[in-house]
C-alpha cells in the first residue's frame, strides 16, 4: 500500500462548510482534457476551504500499482493534502487521468475496492442520485472502532468524463459530518468541472492562504443523464377545482420560523414525509425511512401545497408529491416502507381504497400541519418506477370522501403518465440554484402547459388578469431564493430569483424579451453585457411590506427559451454579481441542464 492514497489513520477535521468558490467569464474552447495543466487545475485549493489551510504541495506521478491504472492507459496521478492547524484538518485529495471516459470509468471499476479503504475497515454507503457531487460518485465511510479513537473518515470516489478523483476526509466523530464532508466533495466537483470546461485557475501550489470570497461565477457543465420532469408530475389549482376544491392556491405553511416552512418544491430525502406534521415526523423514523428509500433507488421528489383562503388563514390543504425511483422493484419496496410509516403514525388503513396504478393504499387521521388538528386522508399508489401521494387536511373533523381522493389521484396519475411519456424540455433542470446557505421559498411551474397555477389568496378577477398576461407561454418555471440573517423576514434580506419561459417559437420569444420595459415600465440599461441570441438588462425599484428593495434582472433568450434571473435587497447589489450568475445560466440553456448549486457569490451574504 502507498502512502496517502491508502489511508490508515485519518486525522481530525474541524467543520469546514464552504464549497467551490464561483469564477467569472464566459468559457473558452475547452483544451485539451489530457493535458497536465487540467489535472492540477481539478484539485481542491485553499480558497475551497474557510479556514486557513497548507497544502504539502503538488505532487505528479503514476500510480502503475493500481488496479486498471495501466490496462486503460492512465496518463498521470496527481496529489495533495491539506492541512489546517484549527481543529488538525488533514483532507487528501487524488486526481487521475486518462485518455476517454471510458478508460477512466474502467480504471474506477478496476481499482475500486483498492482506492475504497474497506481492507481498512470502510464501508460502502448507499448515496442517492440527488445527493451525488457528480452522477459517477461511490461513497465509503471509516470509523476507527478498533482503537476507539473516534476517528471517522469520508471516502468520495468520483469520476467526471477523463478524470477520477479520490477525496478523502477524515476528522474527529464529534467534529466531522457528512454535510461537512459533502460541502469538500461538492468543491472537489465543481473544481473537476471547471478544470474541464477551460475556467479553472491551477491549483495552489501549497502556500498557507486564508479563503478570499471570489465575486464571478464558475462554469457549469451539462449532466450526463437526464431526469424526469417531477415538477410537471404534482398536483395544481386546476386539479383542486376539478375535485371540487374551489379556489385552492399554492402556498407555503409556516412552522417554526420564517424559513421553516411546508413548501412547494424538490424534497430532500429526509424531509419526505416532513409535511405530515407541523414540527415534522418522528427524528428516529425520519432516518429509518430515509435509509429504506436510499436502499428502493429514490432519485428524487417533488411537493406542492395548495390551501383554501379562509379570510386570510389556511383551514384546508391539498398536499400532493411524487417520488422517483431507478425501478419498478425499487418503487414497490418505496410504497410498502412509505404506507408502513404512515400506519405506525397511527393512520387507520380503509379497507377499499380507490384502484389507481400498480399499488394504492387509503389512510386517515389526524393532523396538525395547518397549526391545528383537522382531519387528513393520505392516498398513497404507485405507477410503473414513481410513488405519488395525496393528502388533503381539513377543514377542521369534517370527512374528507373518497371520490375526492380518487378524483385528485387519478389526476395525479394522469400527470405522472403525461410527464414520463411526453417529449416536453424540463425547465427545472435548466435553471440555476444556489448552494447553502441560501434557502428557496419559492420553486414551482406558474405554468405549465398553458395552465396557470392560482397562487393563494388570489382573487378571481386578479387570477383571471394575470393569467391572460402569460397566455403567449406555454411553461414557465421560477425559483426564488433568499439568504438567511438570523431571524429577518423574506422581504429583508437578499434574493436570487430566475425564472425560465417557454414559447412556442424564438420570433414569440423575441418579442416577449422587447415588450418587457413597456409592460414593466423600466428603461433597459445601456451598455449592458450581452447573453445568448439576444439579452436585455434593466434596474428596478420596488416595495415588498413596507421595506424597499432595489437590484437588476437580465432576460437571456435561447432560441424559444427566456431566462430572467434577478437580484435584490434592501441593499442594492451590484450588476456585475448578476452578470456572473447570468453568464451561469447561459450555459444551463446551452447545455440544457444545470447539474448543481453555485456557491453563493460572496456579496450576497450576509
Amino acid at each position: 500500500m502507498r502512502a496517502l492514497r491508502h489511508l490508515l489513520s485519518p486525522v481530525p477535521l474541524v467543520a469546514l462548510l464552504l464549497a467551490a468558490p464561483i469564477g467569472a467569464a464566459r468559457a473558452e474552447p475547452s483544451p485539451d482534457p489530457t493535458s497536465e495543466e487540467i489535472a492540477v487545475a481539478a484539485l481542491l485549493q485553499a480558497s475551497d476551504l474557510p479556514v486557513p489551510a497548507t497544502g504539502n504541495g503538488v505532487t505528479t506521478g503514476d500510480a502503475t500499482d493500481l488496479a486498471g491504472y495501466s490496462e486503460n492507459g492512465g496518463l498521470r496521478e496527481v496529489r495533495q493534502t491539506w492541512s489546517a492547524e484549527a481543529g488538525v484538518t488533514t483532507v487528501y485529495d487524488f486526481r487521475w487521468q486518462f485518455p476517454d471516459a471510458d478508460a477512466a470509468a474502467a480504471f474506477l471499476d478496476s481499482a475500486e475496492d483498492e482506492l475504497s479503504e474497506v481492507s481498512s475497515g470502510a464501508e460502502k454507503q448507499s448515496l442517492p442520485a440527488a445527493q451525488r457531487p457528480l452522477p459517477d460518485t461511490r461513497l465509503y465511510f471509516f470509523e476507527d472502532r478498533l482503537l476507539g479513537t473516534g476517528t471517522i473518515g469520508f471516502n468520495y470516489l468520483m469520476r467526471l468524463d477523463n478524470l477520477v478523483a479520490k477525496v478523502y476526509i477524515a476528522g474527529d466523530k464529534a467534529e466531522l459530518t457528512k454535510d461537512v464532508a459533502s460541502a469538500i466533495a461538492r468543491a472537489a466537483a465543481h473544481r473537476i468541472a471547471t478544470a474541464l470546461n477551460g475556467i479553472g485557475p491551477a491549483a495552489s501550489g501549497g502556500a498557507d492562504q486564508s479563503p478570499v470570497p471570489i465575486a464571478s461565477a464558475s462554469p457549469v457543465t451539462p449532466a450526463p443523464s437526464p431526469t424526469v420532469d417531477l415538477g410537471a408530475m404534482v398536483l395544481r389549482s386546476s386539479d383542486a377545482d376539478a375535485a371540487g376544491l374551489k379556489a385552492y392556491g399554492e402556498v407555503r405553511i409556516l412552522r417554526r420560523s420564517v424559513w421553516d416552512f411546508v413548501e412547494t418544491g424538490f424534497v430532500d430525502l429526509p424531509d419526505v414525509m416532513a409535511h405530515r406534521t407541523l414540527r415534522g415526523i418522528d427524528a428516529d423514523m425520519a432516518e429509518s425511512l430515509s435509509e429504506q428509500l436510499a436502499d428502493a433507488g429514490w432519485q428524487g421528489q417533488f411537493r406542492s401545497v395548495l390551501a383554501d383562503d379562509a379570510d386570510g388563514y389556511a383551514s384546508a390543504a391539498v398536499i400532493s408529491s411524487v417520488g422517483e425511483y431507478g425501478d419498478e422493484e425499487g418503487a414497490a419496496a418505496a410504497f410498502d416502507a412509505l404506507t408502513a410509516a404512515i400506519a405506525d403514525e397511527g393512520a387507520r388503513a380503509v379497507d377499499e381504497p380507490p384502484a389507481i396504478g400498480e399499488q394504492t393504499a387509503l389512510h386517515t387521521d389526524t393532523t396538525d400541519v395547518l397549526s391545528y388538528d383537522t382531519s387528513r386522508s393520505t392516498l398513497t399508489f404507485r405507477s410503473g418506477r414513481y410513488v405519488g401521494s395525496v393528502d388533503v387536511a381539513g377543514p377542521a373533523d369534517d370527512e374528507i370522501p373518497v371520490a375526492t381522493m380518487e378524483t385528485l389521484g387519478q389526476r395525479l396519475a394522469n400527470r405522472i403518465e403525461v410527464a414520463d411519456s411526453k417529449q416536453a424540455t424540463d425547465l427545472s433542470r435548466m435553471t440555476l440554484k444556489l448552494d447553502l446557505p441560501a434557502e428557496d421559498y419559492i420553486e414551482r411551474y406558474d405554468v405549465l402547459d398553458g395552465d396557470v397555477l392560482r397562487t393563494w389568496g388570489e382573487t378571481e378577477s386578479a387570477y383571471a388578469t394575470r393569467a391572460e398576461s402569460l397566455k403567449d407561454i406555454e411553461r414557465m418555471f421560477r425559483r426564488d431564493e433568499g439568504l438567511p440573517d438570523d431571524d429577518k423576514p423574506l422581504n429583508e434580506v437578499p434574493r436570487f430569483s430566475v425564472s425560465l419561459f417557454q414559447f412556442s417559437d424564438p420570433d414569440t420569444a423575441s418579442a416577449w424579451v422587447r415588450g418587457v420595459p413597456a409592460r414593466r415600465n423600466v428603461v433597459p440599461v445601456v451598455g449592458a453585457r450581452q447573453f445568448g441570441d439576444e439579452s436585455l438588462t434593466v434596474a428596478e425599484a420596488y416595495e415588498w411590506d413596507g421595506t424597499s428593495r432595489t437590484g437588476f434582472r437580465i432576460y437571456i433568450r435561447l432560441g424559444s427559451i427566456v431566462a430572467n434571473p434577478t437580484i435584490d435587497g434592501p441593499d442594492a447589489p451590484e450588476l456585475s454579481v448578476l452578470e456572473g450568475l447570468a453568464a451561469l445560466q447561459e450555459q444551463c440553456l446551452v447545455a440544457g441542464s444545470c447539474p448543481s448549486p453555485v456557491a453563493v457569490p460572496a456579496e450576497l451574504l450576509p
